[in-house]
């Protein structure tokens, strides 16, 4: 890892910093407001990308024509609820609120997304192919 990379880290929150918040947390450890604050931004950052991956599932699914499969479609309804609430979560943390539980909703939020999304592309892909 480069110098300025080691600077970049330094300065920014990642996935394990947010999850060692929700650690904290369920232990009922003190979580510093800055370890909360960053860990809060951090997950606003990624909504634009889960909402795109999400994007992408749906469309995957359309293509190979398994968006009217129960499965899948129950599968991008919870993405999409995933989403939703950790689109919540953003707009909290650009309103200023901000708590240790939010980071844990917002966390939660944010891997459900990212399962339901893969879960979907999944399903989609093992429907069975269309016969001509």
């Amino acid at each position: 890892m480069s110098f300025w990379s080691n600077v970049e880290n330094f300065f920014e929150a990642t996935e394990a910093d947010v999850a060692a918040i929700v650690t904290k947390t369920k232990a009922g450890l003190l979580v510093l407001e800055s370890e909360i604050a960053s860990a809060l931004s951090w997950l606003a950052s990624n909504a634009p990308t889960i909402e795109n991956d999400i994007a992408i599932a749906a469309s995957f699914a359309a293509s190979v024509g398994a968006s009217a499969n129960p499965q899948v479609a129950a599968i991008l309804v919870a993405a999409k609820e995933a989403s939703a609430a950790l689109n919540a979560v953003a707009a909290s943390e650009l309103a200023g609120n901000s708590s240790a539980t939010t980071v844990v909703q917002g966390y939660v939020a944010y891997k459900q997304a990212v399962a339901a999304s893969a879960g979907a592309m999944a399903a989609s892909a093992k429907m069975p192919m269309a016969t001509a």
